[in-house]
């Protein structure tokens, strides 16, 4: 608790009052450090949030009643939202799904939160999600509105999930609030597309920046093609940069001279952060437990490294993360991937065909080797 943007509400029919009660009983470590504000509390329904650490709050009065999360600063705009009248809440997502929300039906109330650990404790027998954990297995994790809890859903990007009280009954519906739609134009020739995606990676920068005044903004910096690209975009809109960047110790592994490469053109500085088997061994639990949710993406500790030191120097960084997935695609990448790890098993060699299930299924050929034969089965 305490950590930046973090909050737990609660909507339904039993008493409000009971709710700092139930905080401090669950929560006990977090004595006073949160602010309580009353949703509504009528005869029938009754609604409390409780935030945490900086969240940036906005209410707006009238009917309905809306608050606004903005936890990325981003243009001003809600990353998550909660809309609430006498018989209604709704529970909102930005599209681009920067900040997760959470909810949990107990008795005849609602529970939200940004975090599924916050919502945990409220829960006197949690279920294991054996779909939700099959699905992790193959994407390293969990596809909304799926969570490791069978009791926890999440929200997904771009929608709002609306709950109602009819006759003393709460009911809920999703509403899409946004549909991704193809654009109409087409580029054909890569002359077309290039000018079109140098302005679209241009205002997504820029966009970000919004606010920062003088101060200096990092990026994670491989020498790989997405971070080089944002770090050029950064320098290109005269933004000071910093850049961070790891150093393994096997000179074959090591992205520093790339990444020096690319600070020196650019003319930025270049923080080296060295790793070793005993640091990641060390700050291992510490990446696990930094996570509300497990990941299992292999550049997740990486990242965690750069950004503990990064941190300490500014509170804005950048990286080149979701480049393959958007420009390769998901169908591209397992068979990029496939085609580089095929003869690289310690063990055994694995033809093509089982190598690129792997890349879809991270335990694929392990199952029974893992699980127990009551969910195996």
């Amino acid at each position: 608790m305490g950590k930046r943007y973090q909050w737990l509400g609660y909507w339904g029919l039993d008493q409000a009052q009971e709710f700092a009660k139930t905080l401090q009983i669950l929560f006990p470590h977090i004595q006073n450090n949160y602010q309580l504000q009353i949703l509504n509390n009528n005869e029938n329904i009754s609604g409390t949030i409780a935030y945490f650490g900086e969240t940036l709050l906005e209410t707006k009065a009238g009917n309905p009643r809306v608050i606004n999360f903005a936890a990325s600063g981003v243009n001003n705009t809600a990353d998550s939202w909660i809309k609430i009248d006498e018989d209604y809440l709704i529970l909102g997502r930005d599209t681009f799904g920067r900040v997760p929300s959470y909810w949990t039906q107990i008795n005849q109330g609602i529970w939200f939160s940004s975090h599924c650990q916050l919502l945990l404790p409220l829960l006197s027998s949690p279920r294991v999600n054996l779909t939700a954990l099959h699905n992790y297995t193959c994407f390293s994790y969990f596809p909304t509105p799926l969570t490791p809890i069978k009791e926890i859903s999440a929200i997904n990007a771009g929608e709002e999930v609306v709950f109602s009280c009819l006759n003393n009954q709460l009911t809920h519906s999703k509403k899409i609030i946004h549909q991704w739609q193809s654009l109409p134009k087409t580029f054909n020739e890569e002359k077309e597309a290039i000018p079109q995606l140098q302005t679209l990676l241009k205002r997504s920068v820029e966009n970000q920046l919004q606010g920062i005044n003088n101060e200096p903004v990092g990026i994670c910096l491989s020498g790989g093609l997405d971070s080089s690209i944002i770090a050029a975009l950064l320098v290109k809109l005269g933004v000071k940069v910093r850049a961070y960047t790891l150093e393994f110790e096997k000179d074959n592994l090591s992205e520093y001279p790339y990444a020096e490469m690319v600070a020196k053109h650019l003319n930025i500085p270049l923080v080296k952060v060295s790793i070793t088997p005993e640091k990641i061994k060390k700050d291992l639990i510490k990446a696990v437990r930094a996570l509300d949710l497990p990941f299992g993406d292999g550049v997740t500790l990486p990242l965690y490294l750069l950004y503990q030191t990064a941190s300490q120097e500014t509170e804005m960084i950048f990286n080149g993360e979701n480049g393959d997935q958007l420009f390769a695609g998901w169908t591209n990448k397992p068979i990029i991937a496939a085609n580089i790890y095929q003869f690289q098993h310690p063990e055994y060699q694995k033809d093509f065909t089982e190598q690129y299930l792997q890349t879809f299924h991270r335990l694929y050929g392990y199952e029974k080797r893992i699980f127990t034969s009551e969910i195996y089965n």
